[in-house]
């Protein structure tokens, strides 16, 4: 199911056993719960690419902990597409500052090399260029 209204969630996972730790920063424009049970799904499923990341692995070793799911925490509510994206940027560096230990892999704009990024309109036309920073992410302002 997804959200009303073109709106998206950015979201932290966190261990039930330490919630205050958040392990990963994601965004979604389905309802919460969904995006959660896609994880676990990706993560338990050896085919699923997402299986192979750290992210998978954190989540079978909660399951193997006797634990049903990551806890999700909602971080904000905003529109889907390009502000969702750079909300979801800001939010990574920001934890990242404050010493959480995100398992967002190596395609995490934040990991990678600054880019400029066109957008012109629909996701799938997101291209990178030049090596400028994030639209919107000159200022390194709190979420």
């Amino acid at each position: 199911m997804t959200l009303p209204g073109h709106v998206a969630i950015v979201y932290a996972l966190a261990d039930p056993r330490d919630v205050g730790a958040y392990r990963y920063v994601g965004k979604t424009e389905q309802q919460l719960d969904a995006r959660i049970t896609s994880h676990i799904y990706h993560a338990t499923n050896p085919k699923r690419n997402h299986y192979h990341t750290t992210l998978g692995a954190w989540i079978r070793t909660l399951l193997a902990a006797g634990i049903e799911r990551p806890v999700g925490i909602p971080l904000e509510i905003c529109r889907a597409g390009t502000d969702s994206f750079a909300r979801e940027v800001r939010w990574k560096r920001k934890l990242r500052e404050c010493g959480h230990q995100l398992l967002n892999d190596n395609r995490d704009p934040q990991s990678a090399p600054p880019v400029r990024i066109e957008f012109d309109g629909k996701l799938s036309d997101l291209r990178f260029r030049g090596q400028s920073v994030l639209p919107g992410m000159e200022n390194h302002d709190d979420p």
